[in-house]
C-alpha cells in the first residue's frame, strides 16, 4: 500500500486497453469530474481490476462503447464501467 494517483491509474488501465477495443470498431472513454485524486492503495492490484472489468466489457460489447466512470463521494469512491453489451442476466 503506498500513495497512488487513483486517476492515473485508470486511465492507464483504459489506455492499455483501447487497442482490443479498437480491434472491435469500440470507443473507450473515462469520465471524472476531478483531475487528480491521491488515495493510498495498491497500484498493480487496481490496474489488475480495472483491465479485468474493461476486458470483460469489450467481450460483450459488439458495437457502441464502453466508458469507464469515477465519482469521489464522502467516505468512498464509486468506480463504475458501462457499456453497450449484452449486459449481466438478471439471475447472476
Amino acid at each position: 500500500m503506498r500513495q497512488i494517483d487513483l486517476i492515473e491509474v485508470i486511465r492507464s488501465s483504459t489506455q492499455v486497453m483501447i487497442a482490443m477495443g479498437h480491434e472491435k470498431g469500440l470507443a473507450l472513454s473515462f469520465d471524472t469530474p476531478v483531475k487528480s485524486l491521491v488515495i493510498e492503495g495498491d497500484r498493480d492490484r487496481l490496474i489488475q481490476v480495472t483491465t479485468n472489468l474493461i476486458n470483460n466489457a469489450t467481450k460483450f460489447t459488439d458495437t457502441g462503447q464502453i466508458t469507464v466512470s469515477l465519482e469521489p463521494m464522502p467516505e468512498k469512491i464509486k468506480i463504475g464501467v458501462t457499456d453497450t453489451g449484452i449486459g449481466i442476466a438478471t439471475g447472476d
